[in-house]
């Protein structure tokens, strides 16, 4: 599979027409969301996010069939 390839894979909803299209990630050959989720917002930088609303954020994304999250320990000085 090159880089060019993608692929469809269901969701976790299960929904009639909820498949999130995946591509293969650079050359590791891993198939990823091509939509992700950049979590640097969950660490609170810019105000109190409480832990269940970061579960639902996160939840929300992979009943979506988000499967690429970015985030890194500086976000949130690693809460994120």
């Amino acid at each position: 599979m090159d880089s060019d390839s993608h692929t469809t894979m269901p969701s976790g909803s299960g929904a009639p027409g909820s498949e999130m299209p995946h591509r293969v990630l650079g050359r590791t050959g891993r198939p990823v969301s091509v939509i992700s989720l950049g979590t640097w917002q969950l660490g609170a930088d810019w105000g109190e996010v409480r832990p269940d609303d970061a579960r639902a954020v996160l939840e929300a994304a992979v009943q979506a069939g988000v499967t690429m999250f970015d985030t890194a320990d500086v976000y949130g000085d690693g809460r994120s």
